[in-house]
């Protein structure tokens, strides 16, 4: 009897070749820091491949691989911003303006990052911001101080928290449409800027401080409408306030979920439903606050 031979063909298993992340293709300035002369020093030409200070006409790409992130030293205007996810920026109290988008990692210190292009995009963890061209938000954002509207900025269905204070003033507007949409201020949320009528039509806006509507560009400088709602949810009591309530501006639904007080201060209106789930709401003498839709105490 013959033994068959058993041939056993071994299998061979590649191992994976590490990708690098691709540059975007737009990007005109590297930074790789580390010059002797100040090895973070944003204005230090060798600093950045190819050599030279960026200018307005450059769009910037700050690697997390970089072991010395750059910081600051004088305000500057660039076209665009990309970070990697780790990368950081210390803004050391000056302004980048960006006619671009920005797709910042960690924007830190106590600057102002200035938008001013038409149609453009941010996401990350910003300093102040100012937007005084048209921005629409492209991933979750936090603004880790103040963030003012002069022109139009859309939530674009993603979340933005504010540590500091909103508002609008000019002809800024804020545009939340999506029912994904949520602004979350931690101190006042002031508007006064344009006409808002279509714009304010879905989303959660909550605010921790005052809310107060002005009267400065438009009487429509905060007119609700559809879904939209906001949230009254601070840790010291609120007050809120409108310069041309009634047909001009006015709350679609709202909560007051602050245990320690909601009050009126002005007269208000609220097309939609009015929510108390914790604290007392009040109101100055002879102050008038109109429900048109449901009024739900669930003390």
């Amino acid at each position: 009897t013959n033994t068959p031979t058993i041939t056993v063909t071994p299998t061979v298993t590649a191992t994976p070749t590490a990708t690098a992340t691709p540059t975007p293709t737009n990007v005109t300035k590297t930074w790789v820091g580390g010059q002797a002369a100040g090895p973070r020093n944003w204005s230090i030409a060798n600093n950045w491949s190819p050599s030279g200070v960026p200018g307005s006409g450059d769009t910037v790409l700050i690697p997390q691989t970089a072991v010395n992130q750059p910081q600051l030293t004088a305000s500057v205007s660039i076209t665009g911003l990309v970070m990697d996810g780790g990368a950081t920026l210390d803004t050391a109290g000056f302004t980048l303006t960006a006619s671009g988008s920005v797709q910042a990692g960690s924007m830190r210190g106590t600057g102002t990052l200035s938008m001013t292009g038409s149609s453009k995009s941010v996401s990350g963890s910003l300093p102040n911001l100012t937007v005084s061209g048209t921005v629409s938000l492209a991933g979750p954002t936090t603004v880790n101080a103040n963030l003012m509207a002069t022109g139009n900025l859309t939530l674009n269905g993603q979340t933005v928290s504010v540590t500091g204070n909103f508002s609008t003033t000019g002809g800024g507007v804020l545009t939340m449409t999506n029912a994904l949409d949520q602004l979350t201020v931690g101190g006042n949320a002031t508007f006064g800027g344009g006409y808002t009528v279509g714009l304010l039509t879905n989303g959660v806006l909550k605010v921790g401080g005052a809310f107060a509507q002005q009267w400065n560009s438009s009487l429509n400088s905060f007119a609700a409408s559809g879904t939209h709602r906001v949230v009254f949810n601070g840790s010291a009591a609120q007050s809120v306030s409108f310069g041309s309530a009634g047909w001009y501006s006015y709350f679609q639904d709202v909560e007051m979920a602050n245990t320690a007080g909601v009050s009126f201060t002005t007269g208000a209106t609220v097309n939609g439903t009015a929510t108390i789930s914790a604290g007392a709401v009040t109101s100055a003498v002879g102050v008038t606050v109109t429900v048109g839709g449901n009024l739900v105490d669930t003390l």
